[in-house]
Formats: structure tokens, sequence, C-alpha cells
């Protein structure tokens, strides 16, 4: 089998052509090119995000990844050109810019980066232009020695100082940015997956001298944890390979998260062959701003078992692992898991069918055996 744009050797099953990177087939859908659009916007907005964050490694293989299974896709070509831009690398920039003109040519915004990266090539550079009136300042001076050759000096000394303050100011920019004083503030909705800096708590000691906490509120009063909610677009876990099987489930629940607003990041998820049971790895960001910190992770988990079950009918038992950002003693943020729990297919199943909201503890008593707690999940309110 041959190449139609190079006439290379191919491999049969191969879609594209190790020489040119052509498509072995001239006639492949948008849908092949482009991808499922959940999928890709998932993998483009974790991209963005490392982006954000100035990691710039993370988020250039995130978009080769892409790349890789969707070669003719403009919105990661783009998104290269940005994180190149950003780190002040023009010439590739320009080149990635160009590819995404290429594939989407509606594209206003890739055509103003084109321009704006060409117009940057083109500016000389304060180097440049110094070294130029340096060299008419001394044909200047050659033709008037000896007052020239003074003014020439001066001239010199006066480029100089002009150089030297230009480079103390780029210093003081760039220490001001680093400090955080001058970068711009980028505002994003409420839902966005961004890591909240959180305060650290108190020593041991401090917390001893705390009064006492408030009474609990009366049964009647307590947040109740609703089972059995309205079913998400889910997509089904066909019969394939085990590790296809994890893959499409982990895929099915993000796509559910997201579509929710659930505020949480499903990490992983582990299948045993064996006897179906599932691991969940579950990454809420906004547990500690709830004033029921234990209410809000069961809701959460539930959620995500139902889900889960939905998406995968042959799922026997759940283990669910929720984690949070927390700040520890030495100042540094880290996951911490604050919750593991297992629970049987056929009791969320139950508990879901009797249509009812259950309180805290009746929903403690859907797992078995009884789930662990971080102890700062037994704080009444969030941490001051």
């Amino acid at each position: 089998m041959k190449c139609p744009h190079c006439g290379g050797g191919l491999a049969d099953g191969v879609d594209t052509c190790p020489e040119c990177g052509a498509p072995s087939q001239p006639a492949r859908s948008h849908h092949a090119l482009q991808g499922p659009e959940p999928e890709i916007a998932v993998m483009l907005a974790q991209a963005n995000l490392l982006r954000l964050r100035r990691e710039y490694d993370r988020a250039t293989i995130q978009c080769v990844e892409v790349l890789r299974r969707y070669p003719n896709n403009a919105s990661a070509h783009s998104l290269l050109g940005d994180i190149y831009r950003d780190q002040g690398a023009v010439g590739e920039s320009l080149g990635w810019y160009r590819l995404a003109s290429q594939l989407d040519p509606d594209s206003a915004a890739d055509r103003h980066q084109i321009a704006e990266m060409e117009r940057r090539l083109a500016a000389p550079s304060p180097a440049a232009e110094a070294g130029a009136a340096w060299r008419r300042v001394s044909r200047w001076a050659r033709s008037r020695l000896p007052l020239g050759l003074l003014l020439g000096i001066a001239a010199g000394c006066l480029v100089l100082g002009a150089l030297w303050t230009l480079n103390v100011g780029k210093e003081a920019s760039r220490a001001a940015i680093v400090e955080g004083g001058g970068a711009p503030r980028v505002l994003v909705p409420p839902s966005a997956d961004i890591e909240r800096p959180r305060i650290p708590e108190p020593p041991v000691r401090e917390r001893a001298a705390r009064p006492s906490p408030p009474p609990a509120p009366p049964a009647t009063e307590q947040p109740t944890i609703a089972i059995g909610g309205a079913p998400s677009p889910l997509s089904p876990v066909e019969e394939t390979g085990h590790a296809d099987r994890e893959q499409r489930l982990l895929r099915s629940l993000r796509a559910a998260a997201q579509a929710e607003e659930l505020m949480l990041a499903v990490d992983s998820v582990v299948i045993d062959p064996r006897d179906g049971a599932a691991t969940l790895f579950v990454m809420v960001r906004d547990v500690l701003a709830s004033p029921n910190q234990r209410t809000t992770v069961l809701q959460k988990c539930l959620r995500v078992a139902e889900l889960a079950l939905a998406s995968d009918s042959r799922l026997t038992r759940l283990t669910l692992r929720c984690s949070v950002p927390l700040v520890g003693a030495d100042g540094v943020q880290k996951e911490e898991p604050v919750f593991v729990g297992e629970i049987a297919a056929a009791a969320l199943k139950d508990a879901a069918a009797a249509g009812r909201d259950l309180t805290l503890d009746q929903a403690l008593k859907l797992f078995t055996p009884s789930p662990w707690w971080h102890p700062c999940m037994y704080s009444a309110v969030a941490p001051a």
C-alpha cells in the first residue's frame, strides 16, 4: 500500500503516512480529524490550565497527545502557539499559528496572532538600534577631530547610560512579575478547575484553647443527601478490552461531572477484572468552604457512584476515594484523602429506588464497612 500524496510505503491499518504526515485515506470525516468534542474539550482545557500555571512542558505534552490522535485539530495548534508565545519564542509561535490558520481559515484570532508575531520579528531590537546610533556618531566624530572625538566619547557615555537604565528597568519589572505585584489578574468563572490557596490550620496547641463548638442542630434541621438524581447523558461502556472499559468509564464520568457542574474532578478509575469492583479517585475543591463538609463530600461521592453504575451496569461494588487540597504545617499545599468508603451496587440502587432524601447517618449506613474520615472533616465550619 502506498501513500496517495508522497508515494511512500504504508503498512496495513496505518492512518497517517510516516514520511509526509498526510492521511492515508483522502476522505475522512470531520469527527475523525477533530476528535469527539467532549474528549478534546477536556484535554485542551487541561492544557490551557497548565499554560496559565506556567507549566509549559506539561501543557506542550498534553497538546502533542491531542495532535497524535487528531493531527488536524486547529485548536491544539493555536494553543501551542500561545504556549511558545508566553515563553518568548516568537518564531516557533508564529509557525504554530500559521498551521492553525491553514486548518481553520475563518479564525480571526489566529490571523491576529500571526500579524502580531510578524510585527515582533520585524521590529529591531534595542541593541541593534543602539549600535546603529553609535556607528552614526562615530562617523560624524571622525570627520571633526579633535572636537568630534570628544563629542563621540560623550555620546558613547550617554548610550551606555541609557542601556544600563533600560536593563535596570527590565530587571525591576521581572522581579515584580515573579513576586506577583505586576502579574495581570485573570477572571474566571467559579466553576473553573483552578486550585485556590487554603489558609493553613492553626497548631494543635492553639486549637485546644478555642471554645468548644456550638451544639449540633436538631435532626430535623440537618442537611439531607439526595439519592437517585436525574440521569445525565452518559456514554455506555461497550464490550471491549479491560483497559478500554476503564478509559471509557473515566471519560463518561468526567463528561457527566462537567455537564452537571459538580465542582469535582475524577482523576482515575480502576476496575478489578475478577469481580467487577471499581475504585474511583475523586478530587473535590470546594469542600472546605462548605459549612457541612462531610455532607458535601458524601453527596458528591454518592452522585459519582450513581453515574458510574448508570454508565457501567456490570459494576458490583464501588470504592470511593475523595481528596481535597490541604495546606500542611510546612505551608505546602498537597492533595490529601479525606474520605474512603465502600458501597455495594445493590445497596445504592435500592436507596435510589426508594426516592427519598437521606440524612448523613442514613447515608453512612449504606457503606460497609464504616467509611474512613480525615480528622479535619469533623469540624463544624471551614477553618478560619
